[in-house]
């Protein structure tokens, strides 16, 4: 287990399992007809000529249940195609489909439902911490008296670099997800000796007893490990009960920690404070203090380049 520098802000969390639920992205709740969800409507028109009967033609928009409207001419007992019209009943996903003999050439109608949605990232009993989208970034918001900020850190090995430039002031990311909008996005490496972080800071120290533990959604450009730290008043210098000589048997930074596996989707993980476990190597004590978390850290993997993104911190409510 390395012995890590203190770094600036501490760390990110994750419970002790991989939900395995990824974003679902957008949603369009307006092309549902056949598929139990809420009607739409449209109108087509159109004109053309067959000689084949059909059950209908498809349309590229939604119509509800109730009875579509067109003007047709053409042979009867015919189809055509690229939208259809008639005086039947009609219903569909992503398009109305007929039951009546009618023919069209025509354009397909258009229909109108409730706007694009994203399926929640948090669940009742979880309690932001971030989620990137606020003003002040890289601070955090202040819920529940927390009040910290994002930063990174690594080992300066000579020829690697990490953005966002540790030292200066973190900046969020735009993910590209419409699901998960802005994120904490640290890439570079790769780092040789004590390795590079991401962290947040939570307070000085913050009183975490009231939770379980934490969750987030991660991704990384390639499967990796994160050990995600728990920096409490035995671990931390600023506890005033470990040391900071790195040689000395109580030595700090031997943080309660987890590690999480990354895959290259979105995925929410969870860690249990119950979870938690120590190297070893430092200043041992007997178990996590939750009401001295000073932080949350996420320990990026030694010896190789990384590319990882973290979304909806939170902590979970007894």
């Amino acid at each position: 287990m390395r012995q890590p520098k203190a770094v600036l802000a501490v760390v990110v969390l994750s419970f002790a399992g991989t939900e395995a639920v990824a974003c679902q992205g957008r949603v369009d709740v307006g092309a549902v007809a056949d598929a139990g969800g809420a009607p739409g409507s449209g109108t087509a028109s159109g004109s053309g000529s067959g000689t084949s009967p059909a059950a209908g033609s498809s349309g590229t928009s939604s119509s509800g249940p109730g009875p579509s409207s067109g003007a047709s001419s053409g042979v009867a007992n015919s189809s055509g195609s690229n939208g259809s019209s008639g005086m039947a009943n009609s219903s569909g996903s992503n398009g109305s489909s007929g039951v009546a003999n009618s023919s069209s050439t025509g354009s397909s109608g258009s229909s109108s439902g409730p706007p694009d949605a994203c399926a929640p990232l948090l669940a009742a009993n979880e309690e932001l911490i971030d989620n990137m989208e606020g003003t002040s970034e890289p601070y955090i918001p202040m819920i529940n008296g927390r009040s910290g900020m994002w930063s990174d850190w690594d080992d300066g090995t000579p020829g690697s670099t990490m953005f966002p430039a540790p030292g200066t002031l973190f900046q969020v990311s735009d993910s590209g997800d419409p699901c998960h909008g802005r994120v904490a996005r640290v890439y570079g490496g790769p780092f040789d000796t004590t390795g590079a972080y991401l962290a947040v800071s939570l307070g000085g120290p913050y009183n975490a007893s009231a939770y379980i533990g934490i969750s987030f959604w991660a991704i990384s450009k390639t499967p990796t490990t994160l050990t995600v730290q728990f920096p409490d008043k035995d671990t931390d210098p600023s506890g005033g009960i470990c040391s900071e000589n790195v040689t000395a048997a109580n030595s700090c930074y031997d943080h309660f920690s987890a590690p999480v596996q990354i895959g290259t989707t979105w995925t929410k993980e969870y860690i249990s404070f119950d979870t938690l476990t120590q190297g070893g190597w430092g200043n041992v004590a007997p178990q996590f203090d939750p009401s001295t978390l000073f932080g949350l850290q996420f320990e990026l993997v030694n010896d190789s380049v990384f590319d990882v993104s973290i979304d909806e911190l939170a902590l979970i409510t007894q």
